[in-house]
């Protein structure tokens, strides 16, 4: 088990770095550094692959450490149990939805905002807020 959840810690932290670089590359791009073959579209939608990335990671590190911590066997979750789950996958998904609000104040802070990565970023944010509807809606139902 420690090994296996080594190596999952391992890869998240790789996904960490890579997107604290391509956040340092939507910043160079925001000051002027110009890239024909790469746009900060681009790049956003790296920032929501990789946080989606990371996101998976972990569920699946915790189900191995809950595995284990039942010694081996899947048992029935309580109520209780399945909410906390869902209350760390959707503050997961906060994240994500910050993140992109946080790109979103970035595009409208330019000379120039780029109306089309300002609609993609919108767009994304609606389909975060559909899945924290659904995410509550979850809990609701065992609550």
């Amino acid at each position: 088990m420690i090994n296996e959840i080594e190596i999952i810690d391992n890869r998240i932290l790789e996904l960490e770095q890579q997107y604290a670089l391509t956040l340092e590359y939507i910043d160079m791009i925001n000051g002027g550094m110009e890239d024909p073959d790469v746009t900060i579209e681009q790049c956003q939608n790296r920032l929501l692959v990789l946080s989606e990335k990371r996101q998976a990671l972990i569920d699946y590190r915790d189900t191995i450490v809950w595995y284990n911590i039942l010694g081996g066997k899947m048992t029935t979750l309580s109520n209780e149990e399945k909410i906390s789950i869902i209350n760390q996958h959707k503050k997961n998904v906060e994240y994500s939805k910050y993140n992109l609000q946080v790109s979103l104040i970035e595009e409208n802070a330019v000379t120039s905002p780029d109306q089309d990565a300002i609609d993609s970023l919108n767009d994304k944010i609606t389909e975060i807020n559909k899945k924290i509807t659904a995410l509550d809606a979850e809990i609701a139902s065992l609550s």
